[in-house]
């Protein structure tokens, strides 16, 4: 892991651990490593990654259980539809979330919309004909 001085070191090891559990890398019941191990690999205070693992406790993605360690939450189940209201929040809120993070930071290196908008439709295999 490699920190870049633009985010909080929890936020950076947050994005780190969940694009491991969304791509795989990372499997229903893995244990993580303890705040410990991980903050002295790191090079970082222990409170850091409790706090890293305490956001990842609340959007879903890790369970933590006392003085057995944190592990990879089991997903939500496929039948319920993820929502997207203040009282829903979960994993969608998150990924719609990171989503316009992300768009924030494109458009303020420069990418205007149309650009955006053609990969959007690139992506989703859309001609401009269809939208």
């Amino acid at each position: 892991m490699h920190f870049s001085g633009k985010k909080n070191v929890y936020e950076q090891i947050v994005e780190e651990y969940t694009k491991y559990i969304r791509t795989g890398a990372l499997r229903t019941g893995e244990a993580l490593p303890s705040c410990r191990r991980l903050a002295e690999q790191l090079g970082i205070n222990p409170n850091t990654v409790q706090r890293a693992w305490a956001e990842l406790e609340r959007r879903g993605l890790i369970v933590a259980i006392p003085k057995k360690g944190a592990f990879v939450a089991e997903p939500p189940a496929a039948a319920a539809p993820l929502r997207t209201d203040a009282q829903g929040g979960g994993e969608r809120a998150a990924l719609l979330g990171e989503a316009a993070e992300q768009i924030g930071q494109w458009r303020e290196a420069g990418l205007t919309e149309a650009e955006l908008s053609a990969l959007i439709r690139q992506i989703y295999g859309k001609s401009e004909e269809e939208t």
